[in-house]
């Protein structure tokens, strides 16, 4: 499952932002979103942040990774540790 992190999402119910959740460029023609997607079984969430065209988001959206950091967990309850990516 993949959930939207950016600003604000502590605050929503399972990531379902409908607003305020994306970061404009300036001029509008781009956008950037941070992902959540997670894994439980393997006790792990890949944080990623993305950048989107804004005139292609509903044709063909391909996203660009700017960014990904890595966050391990452990069963029980424990401190995690954080990796960071590219």
């Amino acid at each position: 499952m993949t959930r939207i992190a950016g600003h604000g999402s502590a605050n929503e119910y399972a990531g379902t932002l409908t607003h305020d959740f994306a970061y404009f460029s300036p001029d509008g023609k781009r956008f950037a979103v941070v992902l959540k997607p997670g894994n439980l079984e393997a006790t792990r969430t890949n944080i990623q942040l993305v950048l989107f065209q804004t005139d292609d988001v509903f044709d063909k959206p391909e996203p660009k990774t700017l960014a990904t950091t890595v966050f391990f967990f452990k069963p029980g309850g424990d401190q995690g540790r954080s990796v960071a990516g590219r």
